[in-house]
Order: structure tokens, then C-alpha cells, then sequence
């Protein structure tokens, strides 16, 4: 089960959704962004005031939380610890726990969510 959670009347920093399967539930960000062209430029999510507190937060309280990314025809998810403000580029890539083509993102990771398997 997914919940879009968004709304006017949802607490200061609540992600984008609510996930739920009989194994637990977890809550994920969605961020777009276009790839720095230069290796030295810093990544950073546009996180709205609140969201890096509230993911972190549940992280540290042994919830589940995500942060998926995508730019241009790639994804990166990156879990609970490692969901951070910003990234250098090789950071960015070393800290993301999978990286997907955006094909690839249905056949893998949503079916392995509704099924129970950790991603």
C-alpha cells in the first residue's frame, strides 16, 4: 500500500509517502535534479523547510526512510543514514544505496517494496 501524504494540513517536513507491506512500512522523499557538469559542484536536494530534520529523525528512531533522486534517466535511493544535505559528487555516488536506470525502477524496486523484500 502507497499513501501520497502531501497536503497544506500534513506536519512541517512529512515526506512525500507513506509505504506499507506485511514486513513494516517506511516513508520516502522524491527529489529531481539535473547532473552538476562539473565534478567539483555540490549536490543539495531542494528540501522544504523541515524534511532533512524529519527524515533523520525518523531514521535515528529506527524508522524507515528514504530518499529517492532522480536526474535525467537515472535514480538513486539512498536510505535512512545516509540521507544527508548535500553531496559531492563522488559522495553522492558512494553513499546511494542502489542506483537505477529509470526502467529499471517499476521491475525492481516497487516490486520488491509491495512484496515485502527489502530494497
Amino acid at each position: 500500500m502507497f499513501q501520497k501524504i502531501e497536503s497544506g494540513g500534513t506536519s512541517l517536513g512529512i515526506p512525500d509517502v507513506y509505504y506499507r507491506t506485511y514486513k513494516g512500512g517506511g516513508w520516502i522523499e522524491f527529489k529531481t535534479g539535473l547532473w552538476p557538469k562539473k565534478l567539483s559542484t555540490t549536490i543539495e536536494p531542494k528540501y522544504r523547510p523541515g524534511q532533512l530534520k524529519w527524515l533523520n529523525h525518523n531514521s535515528r528512531l529506527n524508522g524507515k526512510s528514504f530518499l529517492i533522486i532522480q536526474f535525467d534517466e537515472e535514480i538513486f535511493v539512498f536510505k535512512g543514514n545516509n540521507i544527508r544535505k548535500e553531496y559531492t559528487q563522488e559522495m553522492f555516488i558512494r553513499h546511494a544505496s542502489y542506483k537505477f536506470n529509470w526502467s529499471d525502477v517499476f521491475e525492481y524496486t516497487l516490486y520488491n517494496l509491495l512484496n515485502g523484500e527489502p530494497i
